[in-house]
């Protein structure tokens, strides 16, 4: 018996004996998969193609699974999975892009599906039914993403070049939405409270959009279809609503909400509008509209 064939027998005798599932295909010897399993019934499926890919994946509890797909050239992947029923689903296809992903706790679910070059994806959940979901299609997009506390909701979509999301969530049940088509917009998200609902939809370039929620049930949504522009929503309290809108380039709106149920509304339509709204107290309403 050849050495060859001992050291599959060697390692088939070694796998049916644990309580471990690894399935690793590799197109191309130059691809590199290191697998790492402590614990029972953990499984891992790996399929890399072309040239120059890595995974780097670790396990550590039970009943975790990741599901990693890499197709293209030198993209690199890390996946770290520490507790109980966690779940890891990636897919890379193109060239250069990284993906990192750090689960700690129960029942976590973390996606990634990049097509393109260059891309980024960073999501650390630290905590328990936590969910954290990107897409990205293009080139240069970044996505960071950090849970830590229970049944958080984070789902973004990227769709163009150079586009960027950076997202927080600290408490329970936060939700953050998050879609950009275009090329080099920014959103940035922070919770930390309960139940607080942060949307973002970016139509465009060179937009910028930032949602801070402190508190509970206080809802931000961020509408920018256009370009260059900028809005700002800042919450503290409880069940405060902002509302902003911007049609048209190089807009600005500014709101600032501390206390409980207070509502705000601004629309901009056309081009160098300015809209600043601050309310402090309880049950304020404001309602602008521009360029109408």
């Amino acid at each position: 018996m050849n050495t060859l064939k001992l050291a599959t027998l060697t390692a088939i005798a070694t796998l049916s004996t644990s309580a471990l599932t690894t399935s690793v295909l590799a197109a191309n010897e130059q691809d590199r998969t290191d697998v790492r399993q402590t614990g029972d019934n953990n499984a891992a499926y790996v399929s890399q193609r072309d040239s120059f890919n890595q995974l780097n994946l670790t396990q550590k509890g039970d009943l975790n699974h990741t599901y990693a797909r890499q197709a293209g050239d030198l993209n690199r992947a890390h996946i770290r999975q520490d507790g109980t029923l966690n779940n890891a689903d990636i897919d890379s296809y193109g060239d250069l892009n990284r993906i990192h992903l750090q689960q700690d706790g129960l029942s976590n679910d973390a996606n990634v599906d990049q097509n393109g070059d260059s891309n980024r994806a960073t999501i650390n959940q630290d905590g328990n039914f936590n969910h954290a979901s990107t897409y990205q299609q293009g080139d240069d997009n970044r996505f960071q993403a950090h849970q830590k506390g229970d049944s958080h909701n984070l789902y973004s979509y990227q769709n163009g070049d150079d586009n960027t999301l950076g997202a927080s969530q600290f408490g329970t049940s936060n939700n953050v939405y998050s879609y950009q088509h275009g090329d080099s917009n920014t959103a940035s998200t922070y919770q930390n409270g309960t139940q607080n609902w942060a949307a973002v939809h970016q139509g465009g370039d060179l937009n910028i959009a930032r949602l801070h929620q402190k508190g509970t049930g206080n809802l931000g949504y961020a509408i920018q279809d256009g370009d260059e522009n900028n809005l700002s929503i800042h919450q503290n309290g409880t069940f405060n609503s902002s509302i902003g809108s911007q049609h048209g380039v190089s807009n600005d709106i500014m709101t600032r909400q501390l206390g409980d149920m207070n509502r705000t509304s601004i629309c901009q339509f056309g081009n160098d509008h300015v809209a600043n709204v601050s309310q402090m107290g309880n049950g304020n309403t404001a309602s602008i509209v521009q360029g109408l």
